[in-house]
């Protein structure tokens, strides 16, 4: 993947990091969690959230000039374990009306 925008903000909200992969557009949301959180942090992008996620992605790809590109949303979770951090990256984490 190629990182084309950081910290996107619309009025909806913000999307962390908007790559390109290939053809398609990846709109990413990193979550972290700090130690001894029970749920992962990927459980943090709610509905709300992921509505929010899809409106500001659909004006950043209005404003790219990139409204027919394929697209998907991924979402990357940071969390500790045992003294490092682990990442996991969750690729077509959701689509738009899930």
């Amino acid at each position: 993947m190629t990182v084309v925008a950081r910290g996107f903000r619309s009025r909806y909200g913000e999307i962390d990091v908007v790559a390109r992969e290939g053809a398609t557009v990846v709109f990413v949301e990193v979550k972290t969690r700090t130690p001894g959180g029970i749920a992962p942090a990927a459980s943090a992008v709610t509905g709300l959230k992921r509505l929010r996620l899809v409106r500001t992605a659909a004006l950043w790809l209005a404003r790219a000039g990139a409204g027919e590109s394929a697209c998907r949303f991924d979402v990357i979770e940071v969390e500790p374990a045992s003294g490092r951090w682990r990442i996991r990256h969750r690729r077509d984490a959701f689509r738009p009306g899930d």
